[in-house]
């Protein structure tokens, strides 16, 4: 595992750390060994394997199989955790967000969005809602689908 990954992702498990604070304090050092050096704790070497023995891939910023567009987003996520295969990260997407309690509407919504989106990668998150929803509804309309 690359290093600054292996920080990366024992920095990302602090809940208080992540997102733009995170971000901010990696700016200012220029590495995520420094912040590491910053905030204390145990390093775990083996983080990767733990998720990888649940299937689940870590894509960092950095990496290839980070999303383009999502790279251009402010404050975006330094660090994706893929179930599935993250390869479909390459293709042409469309990312479903949303309520965890959608209405019969918006139910529809999602059915008719995809309709739209033929040969694309369905990207959503795991919550329970909208992105459940959207991975149930792809798998049916057998379009390729990857939980972030």
């Amino acid at each position: 595992m690359d290093e600054e990954l292996m920080f990366l992702a024992n920095l990302n498990e602090r809940e208080w750390l992540r997102g733009r604070k995170l971000t901010a304090l990696w700016q200012e050092s220029g590495s995520f060994k420094k912040v590491f050096r910053e905030v204390g704790g145990e390093v775990e070497n083996t983080i990767e394997k733990r998720y990888l023995r649940k299937g689940i891939n870590l894509i960092p910023f950095w990496s290839e199989f980070y999303p383009v567009y999502l790279n251009e987003v402010s404050g975006k996520p330094l660090l994706l955790y893929v179930k599935g295969n993250f390869n479909l990260l390459k293709e042409r997407m469309v990312a479903l967000v949303g309520t965890r309690n959608p209405s019969r509407a918006a139910k529809d919504k999602i059915r008719m969005v995809l309709g739209r989106f033929k040969g694309a990668v369905v990207v959503s998150g795991l919550a329970r809602g909208t992105d459940r929803l959207a991975h149930e509804k792809a798998l049916v309309q057998k379009l390729p689908t990857v939980a972030v």
